[in-house]
């Protein structure tokens, strides 16, 4: 993923989500579930985040890369009790155990973006792979 426009006031998420019409916001305001990573911006730099969330609980992992014009490897795994963020394939931050998507709701990919100012925004995504055994939380 990457932003090759400016980040600033800009929220972008990608990943496995239960709307595909409803935004992984900061306040927590808006009920979506799933697991992705997310970058939101306020002021002219930001982040890439894992997200694990649960209607309006959420845990992030602070992935330590710029959301900016460089292509970013990020993701995730699953692991026997919850999901481990992953930055180029190596894993980052602690294993998330909280949070995690209900195991009943329907989850499906998704990339997104939204501009909280007037500029229009723009996410590139190269590839977007499910791969391995796959089952729910």
């Amino acid at each position: 993923l990457r932003l090759p426009t400016s980040s600033t006031a800009t929220t972008a998420w990608a990943g496995l989500w239960s709307d595909d019409t409803t935004y992984p916001d900061a306040g927590l305001a808006q009920t979506i579930s799933g697991i992705g990573v997310v970058v939101r911006s306020a002021g002219a730099a930001a982040h890439w985040f894992g997200v694990c969330r649960a209607a309006t609980l959420e845990t992030t992992v602070d992935l330590g890369v710029d959301a900016d014009t460089t292509w970013r490897w990020v993701g995730w795994r699953r692991t026997t009790t919850g999901g481990q963020f992953q930055l180029a394939g190596v894993d980052v931050g602690s294993e998330v155990t909280t949070n995690l998507p209900s195991a009943t709701g329907p989850l499906s990919r998704h990339i997104g973006i939204r501009s909280t100012g007037a500029a229009a925004k723009t996410v590139e995504c190269d590839l977007f792979r499910l791969d391995g055994a796959l089952r729910r939380y």
